[in-house]
């Protein structure tokens, strides 16, 4: 492989490959990153095994080749070399790289060892989404993943094609996150695919600003297209809950809550609650009174009022307690000057939605205190 390659174009590519790459990879291959002349570009590929990006910039091919060598390294030389032109060519032991005033060389791996990127079912294009609307769906459901390693189908994202659109739904079983887009896709089967992917397909689509995502199902791995980089992960095939039959249909009442008050309030809360295992409460009354109180134990204790919209009938004495936590994911999430909050009782999950926008349900789960 020769080519010539900008600086500011192949750093851009190493920085959104090297992203996915693991620092303490299983095997030593996972820490390349694989460099491609071909078709009048150069390719990049990373990998952790289980989820792979591949982008290209564009580069003068002089002659095609294939080469793998260490990404961090490589990502670290680029960045100090200043913009301009860079010549890359290789052989088997190595990557040289020269500048108008610098020549060096990276070693080379086999990049016959490097895990093969295959597009999902044999396809290119399975169907397409708008880039905002995916961005803002995901966005609203991501943040409720579990990071429990032992619990693989709820370190995922579940979709779901059902009859009026496309479901999507997370949750670590204390919240749960759903969102409804009026999206068509050709897979019926429900799938579970990784937060990990779905996180690096944020920041591509912030990064390359697309006005579309494309995206192909195989039987057990899912790819994305957002401009020249593409995505690849395989589907977490353990079963996800029936998260929808836990939503409550019968609800007390209604409190409209003014988000950048509620959360300052929150937060405020937050400095007794986080030394009382996370948690805060909340307190209404029937003449329409809003209380949100912390204690600790040997440190103090705290309560804040807020004037807030009520509807329905309030229990006396209704008290309900959170993790704190929860609700700074949701108010710093959703973007909106209002949030609705839907209770029961003091011990059934708060249904949370957004006025005016039907698409999107957010619950929580109380703690017994």
């Amino acid at each position: 492989m020769k080519l010539e390659v900008l600086q500011e174009n192949f750093l851009e590519g190493l920085n959104a490959v090297n992203r996915i790459i693991p620092s303490r990879p299983s095997v030593l291959i996972l820490s390349q990153v694989q460099l491609s002349g071909e078709n009048g570009a150069l390719t990049l590929v990373g990998s952790d095994g289980d989820t792979s990006i591949r982008t290209t910039v564009g580069a003068k091919i002089i002659s095609e080749g294939t080469v793998c060598v260490p990404a961090k390294q490589l990502f670290d030389l680029v960045a100090s070399l200043g913009e301009g032109k860079i010549e890359l060519k290789n052989d088997d032991q190595a990557l040289y790289l020269k500048t108008a005033n610098f020549e060096g060389k990276i070693l080379a791996a086999d990049s016959k060892d490097y895990p093969q990127i295959m597009p999902a079912n044999g396809q290119d294009v399975t169907w397409e989404m708008e880039s905002k609307l995916l961005l803002k769906s995901l966005e609203r459901v991501v943040f409720a993943t579990s990071q429990d390693d032992s619990r693989p189908a709820l370190s995922g994202v579940y979709w779901k094609q059902k009859e009026h659109g496309l479901l999507l739904a997370a949750t670590d079983l204390f919240r749960l996150s759903i969102v409804e887009l009026p999206q068509s896709l050709e897979e019926k089967e429900p799938i579970v695919v990784p937060v990990k992917v779905l996180t690096e397909l944020q920041k591509t689509i912030v990064g390359k600003k697309a006005p579309s995502v494309l995206l192909a199902v195989g039987k057990n791995e899912i790819s994305f297209v957002v401009g020249e980089t593409k995505l690849i992960s395989r589907l977490i095939t353990a079963t996800f809950p029936n998260c929808e039959k836990i939503i409550p249909t019968e609800l007390s009442f209604k409190v409209t809550l003014s988000v950048g008050p509620f959360l300052k309030a929150v937060r405020t809360a937050a400095v007794f609650g986080r030394e009382n295992s996370n948690i805060i409460k909340l307190h209404f009354s029937p003449e329409q009174e809003f209380e949100l109180t912390a204690f600790a134990k040997d440190i103090g204790e705290q309560a804040v009022r807020l004037d807030v919209e009520i509807s329905g009938e309030v229990p006396a004495d209704f008290h309900i307690a959170f993790n704190y936590r929860y609700l700074i994911d949701l108010l710093t999430t959703i973007s909106t000057p209002d949030l609705l909050a839907h209770f029961t009782t003091p011990l059934t999950p708060v249904v949370f939605k957004i006025p005016g926008e039907s698409s999107f349900t957010h619950l929580i789960m109380p703690f017994r205190v």
